[in-house]
C-alpha cells in the first residue's frame, strides 16, 4: 500500500527533477550551504503545491492545456537548479583565483531573483487553493490561509541573506522581492492571454525566464545610467 501511494505521488517526471537536484544539492561546498537549503525547500514546496493541485478545483479558472500535467515542480527548480550549479562550478573557480568576486555575487543575486519568482507564483497558486471554498480547512479568503502565506513569505526574505552592508542587503532584498512580485504579474497575463496554450508549470517556466532576463537588463541599464550621471556630476560640479 505504502509502495503503491510512493509510485503514484513519485512519477516519472518527478523522479528525473528529484534526481537533477539531488545531484546538484550532492555537490554543494560549504559556502553554498544556504542556497542549496533554500532550493531544498523550494522543491519541497513546489512538489506539495503539484500534489494537492492535481485534486483542486479551485485552480480551474486558469485555463491551461487541456491533457497537459502541471509540471510545476519541473518549472519551480530547473532554473534555479541550473544558476545553482553555475553557482558551484564558479565557486571552484573562485578558490583558484581564476575568476572575481564581483560576478560571482552578481550570479548569486540572479539565483535568489530566479528562486523568488518561482517561489512567488507558487505562493499565489496556495493562496488560490487555500481561498477555495472546496478547501476544507478554511472557507475563502480565510486569516488562516493568508497568515499561512506571510509565514511563507517571511521565510522566503530570511533565507535571502549575502556578507554586505545592511544598506545593500535591504536594497538586494527589495530587488529579489521585486521579481517575485513581477512573475506573479506576468504568469497570471500570459494564462489568460493565451488560453488553453499552456499548463501551470510552462507557463511559470517562461515566466521565470523572462523575469529574469528584463530583471538582469533593467539591472545593467540603471547601473550603466547612474555611472553616466555620475560623471556628468563629477565634470559639472567637483571637477
Amino acid at each position: 500500500m505504502v509502495v503503491s501511494t510512493f509510485s503514484l505521488l513519485l512519477n516519472g517526471e518527478r523522479a528525473v527533477v528529484v534526481l537533477f537536484v539531488g545531484c546538484v544539492l550532492f555537490s554543494l561546498p560549504l559556502s553554498l550551504l544556504l542556497p542549496g537549503l533554500a532550493l531544498s525547500l523550494l522543491a519541497l514546496f513546489s512538489l506539495y503545491t503539484e500534489i494537492t493541485a492535481e485534486n483542486s478545483i479551485s485552480l480551474a479558472q486558469f485555463k491551461t492545456r487541456p491533457g497537459a500535467s502541471s509540471g510545476i515542480l519541473l518549472a519551480a527548480v530547473t532554473l534555479p537548479t541550473l544558476v545553482l550549479a553555475k553557482l558551484i562550478q564558479l565557486s571552484r573557480a573562485l578558490a583558484l583565483h581564476e575568476f572575481e568576486h564581483e560576478g560571482f555575487d552578481y550570479l548569486t543575486m540572479q539565483y535568489w531573483a530566479a528562486s523568488a519568482s518561482s517561489f512567488f507564483v507558487l505562493l499565489y497558486l496556495r493562496i488560490v487553493m487555500w481561498c477555495s471554498p472546496d478547501n476544507a480547512f478554511s472557507h475563502p479568503c480565510s486569516p488562516w490561509g493568508m497568515k499561512v502565506g506571510s509565514i511563507c513569505t517571511v521565510l522566503c526574505v530570511a533565507l535571502f541573506f549575502t556578507p554586505c552592508t545592511r544598506m545593500q542587503t535591504m536594497l538586494n532584498a527589495v530587488w529579489v522581492l521585486l521579481h517575485g512580485l513581477a512573475a506573479v504579474k506576468l504568469w497570471h497575463h500570459l494564462l489568460h492571454t493565451f488560453p488553453s496554450c499552456a499548463s501551470i508549470g510552462e507557463a511559470l517556466l517562461v515566466t521565470d525566464g523572462l523575469v529574469l532576463y528584463f530583471g538582469d537588463m533593467l539591472a545593467c541599464t540603471i547601473t550603466k545610467a547612474s555611472a553616466f550621471l555620475h560623471k556628468i556630476v563629477y565634470f559639472f560640479f567637483l571637477d
